[in-house]
């Protein structure tokens, strides 16, 4: 029988818990720049709280302990069997293993957070087969994990300050709109907002990013890949729009379009930057608007089986193109330079 205390101790949905109040939370003066500037006051508390909750952004999937193949991931399970099933969320061919998302029953099965796990790794390696992908510092705004080869878990914090659109609707609005022989984007398998976090599990893309492939590509490798990001640029320009702003008119972001804020108004206000825009003289910029990544740093581009045959491989490849949090569409000029 599960007493009330084993519950409080084993239960991630007690808010108690996982989300302690800040009078209980140890706040030394070295931390105050962890304080993020896009977020409210309230919105920084609230991530502080997460963090030094029992459910801390950076732990968000952890093993069950009776069943190897089982994680816990805030209110539901991911569940690994061996070949291919039916009823799966999504199969990882690579793995020959599928993958099955449930919800978590009351109370949930203990669970705990490993660093590096130990108890699975892919075919073939000795990689974890669940492996901690990107964290953005400890006061984390997202973290993302892969599992297997063919799927990638992701968890932001919920941006309450700015109206953005979450980037599973913008994935599942770009379905077919380009080219997949030539490009490719996630796939959304799953869309949950739990503990006050988004959390998104999405296909994966594998493959060498533009900053791990650069040293090893030559001379015309480097040229036949710009090529491709040039023509993912023209191909996703081609998607116009009526103004600035992401697929439902709401917030975007881009840190190099030319605009000035006033003090109080959020950088994502796409009212705002348009009109930033007419203040600088630029208004004649305004006449054409077309759909753009915004994002495109160098690990959001995947080459995908390239250079599958060294220096001698010399096609323009396909790429795969990572987080589309502020895609949306903006002048069509900007988009050129």
């Amino acid at each position: 029988m599960t007493t009330i205390d084993s519950l409080e101790e084993e239960s991630p949905w007690l808010e108690s818990q996982w989300y302690p109040p800040l009078d209980k939370i140890k706040r030394y003066w070295w931390d105050c720049h962890k304080l993020n500037g896009m977020y409210s006051y309230e919105e920084n508390e609230a991530k502080w709280r997460i963090q030094n909750g029992s459910w801390p952004m950076s732990e968000g999937i952890r093993e069950i302990d009776d069943d190897p193949d089982a994680w816990l991931i805030c209110n539901l399970i991911l569940r690994r069997s061996q070949g291919q099933s039916p009823s799966a969320d999504w199969y990882d061919e690579k793995d020959d293993s599928s993958y099955h998302i449930t919800d978590a029953p009351m109370p949930p099965p203990k669970a705990i957070y490993h660093k590096r796990s130990t108890r699975r790794f892919r075919a073939g390696g000795d990689t974890p087969l669940v492996a901690l992908l990107d964290a953005r510092t400890w006061m984390n705004d997202s973290t993302a994990w892969s599992i297997g080869y063919g799927g990638v878990l992701k968890m932001a914090f919920i941006i309450l300050q700015h109206d953005i659109t979450h980037q599973s609707k913008t994935l599942n609005w770009l379905q077919g709109k380009l080219p997949p022989s030539r490009f490719q984007i996630p796939k959304v398998i799953r869309y949950e907002v739990q503990m006050k976090r988004h959390i998104i599990f999405e296909s994966q893309i594998y493959g060498l990013n533009f900053e791990q492939a650069w040293p090893l590509l030559s001379a015309q490798q480097r040229e036949n890949v710009i090529t491709a990001v040039k023509d993912f640029c023209f191909d996703l320009s081609k998607i116009k729009g009526e103004k600035i702003g992401s697929i439902e008119g709401k917030g975007l972001f881009d840190q190099y379009l030319p605009t000035q804020f006033e003090v109080g108004k959020s950088p994502y206000d796409p009212a705002g930057i348009q009109a930033s825009w007419v203040a600088k003289g630029l208004e004649s910029g305004l006449s054409e608007f077309c759909f753009a990544h915004n994002c495109l740093w160098p690990h959001h581009i995947i080459l995908i089986d390239y250079p599958n045959a060294g220096i001698a491989d010399l096609r323009v490849p396909t790429i795969g193109l990572l987080s589309w949090g502020i895609a949306g569409f903006v002048p069509k000029v900007w988009v050129r330079t």
